[in-house]
């Protein structure tokens, strides 16, 4: 039998950073991890080319402000910190760090969320506040 979750971005946004992809990506990194909290780099989890696009879009929406890649990392793990399933939050964390190297995202689950995850017989629909509804594929189920 499989349980269905809606998985809802809240909050006022001007611009929707996570797609269903994106979230399927962060769906399949926590199912596999062993724990709640994870570092993901920001490559593996925003498509080749995503961040640059978003960063341009920003510099156009925000004429006069200096934006930057930071700000795109920051606005994502932003989002994914407003994720809910259930009303619940499912993030205690979400952090975005530019390290010398890379940028990572620093996340942390909460316990709830994170076993809906570890469930084999879990689906998740992306809830658009204008009712649109999109399944979340994950690749390896």
């Amino acid at each position: 039998m499989i349980c269905e979750y809606a998985i809802c971005i809240t909050g006022n946004h001007d611009i929707l950073v996570l797609s269903p992809e994106i979230i399927g990506t962060l769906l399949e990194k926590i199912r596999c991890s062993d724990m709640k909290e994870l570092i993901i780099p920001a490559d593996e989890l925003l498509p080749q080319g995503y961040a640059e696009y978003l960063e341009r879009v920003m510099q156009i929406n925000d004429i006069g402000k200096n934006i930057g890649r930071q700000d795109v990392y920051d606005l994502t793990a932003k989002q994914i910190g407003m994720l809910k399933v259930k009303q619940q939050k499912c993030f205690d964390k979400a952090k975005a760090e530019t390290t010398e190297n890379a940028a990572q995202f620093n996340l942390e689950t909460n316990e709830k969320f994170f076993l809906l995850t570890k469930q084999s017989d879990s689906r998740f629909i992306c809830d658009y506040e204008d009712g649109e509804k999109i399944v979340v594929s994950l690749k390896y189920l």
